[in-house]
């Protein structure tokens, strides 16, 4: 999509491994199998280098108008997320430890003490807050992951 900073292209990284006469059919499969999952189900590890791109990118890259020698600084993240509670656990962990000051998640909304009607739209609070966010950051392509 144009506009967008980050774009996932199989196409272009495919092409790439095509040129490559070195690399063995089943090189190919394990690089492409890589290359999607980085996208659709990045690892913790993954996530954090990525978010700490995105935080020293935007703060070198955006001042504030007011006062030009202060700059923007990004420290909550909130994950939008229906990720099993121990992943969750593992990100949010590594998340703090790299500097973030605070993470939040969909998991923080459906552990309360939410009605039948407001676990109904936890969705669209999702949504919203992704909505109204400095920066989102999101995976490329769905988990629906087929290799062939």
């Amino acid at each position: 999509m144009e506009g967008l900073i980050d774009k996932f292209d199989p196409d272009a990284f495919m092409s790439g491994l095509e040129g490559d006469d070195n690399t063995d059919e089943e090189s190919r499969r394990k690089a492409k199998e890589g290359f999607y999952l980085s996208h659709c189900l990045p690892s913790v590890q993954q996530i954090v280098q990525r978010l700490r791109t995105v935080r020293q990118e935007y703060e070198e890259n955006y001042v504030s108008l007011e006062r030009a020698e202060q700059r923007y600084r990004l420290n909550k993240v909130y994950l939008l997320t229906n990720g099993w509670p121990s992943f969750v656990d593992e990100l949010r962990i590594a998340l703090l430890e790299d500097g973030w000051e605070a993470v939040f998640g969909t998991p923080d909304m459906e552990s309360g003490d939410l009605t039948r009607q407001e676990k109904g739209v936890n969705v669209a609070i999702d949504m919203a807050l992704a909505e109204k966010a400095e920066v989102f950051v999101g995976n490329g392509v769905s988990y629906s992951l087929h290799l062939d």
